[in-house]
């Protein structure tokens, strides 16, 4: 596996059901206008039943570029310029074997979705991209628009010093899943501090 001692739905998951959770989505692409291809689309739950985030459910899927391609979605030169800058084992996921067709993705996806509370990302980014990619799928987007909350925003405004976390040893930055998980941390350690519901304070 590509995280060994990190536990995570594989890609073969048929049915993933979680209940009413924050999650935290993050997505890696092509291009970062609202029709990027997306390479891969990684999402935590998170809040008190997941106090070590080694046990938390998750989300992981490669997608193949042939399949954003075919419905229309493209890449920029910039960003195909920055991946080449990018970590070795993050470059490495976009040619896993076991990826998948983008509408069979965001079906699995959608299949995970089940009773959010909240669903975290960069809302001018991850959220604006998915929401195309589901529009060119012809597929509904499983949460509601209201339901988003910019992570972004919420870490400049909230985050003291000591609430970043270490990533975890297996964890390399620019895989969607790992990046979703690090940031779940870091918003789960902010809540928590404030009393928030959905950190681990019930």
């Amino acid at each position: 596996p590509p995280h060994p001692g990190l536990t995570f739905p594989t890609m073969e998951t048929e049915t993933m059901r979680i209940p009413a959770h924050q999650i935290m989505v993050d997505i890696e692409t092509k291009g970062c206008w609202p029709n990027s291809a997306i390479v891969s689309i990684g999402a935590v739950a998170f809040g008190p039943k997941y106090p070590d985030f080694l046990d938390a459910v998750e989300f992981y899927r490669v997608i193949t570029m042939d399949s954003c391609i075919r419905l229309g979605l493209g890449t920029d030169p910039e960003t195909i310029t920055w991946w080449a800058n990018q970590d070795q084992k993050a470059l490495a996921e976009h040619a896993r074997k076991d990826a998948f067709d983008l509408a069979n993705a965001l079906r699995d996806f959608s299949r995970f979705m089940v009773d959010v509370e909240a669903v975290w990302s960069r809302m001018d980014f991850d959220a604006v991209i998915l929401a195309n990619a589901f529009r060119a799928c012809s597929l509904p987007q499983p949460w509601d628009f209201k339901q988003n909350r910019d992570w972004p925003t919420f870490r400049k405004l909230f985050s003291a010093p000591s609430d970043e976390p270490p990533w975890f040893e297996k964890e390399t930055p620019h895989i969607a899943v790992d990046d979703a998980r690090h940031q779940a941390r870091w918003a789960a350690a902010i809540m928590s501090r404030m009393g928030w519901p959905g950190g681990w304070v019930e």
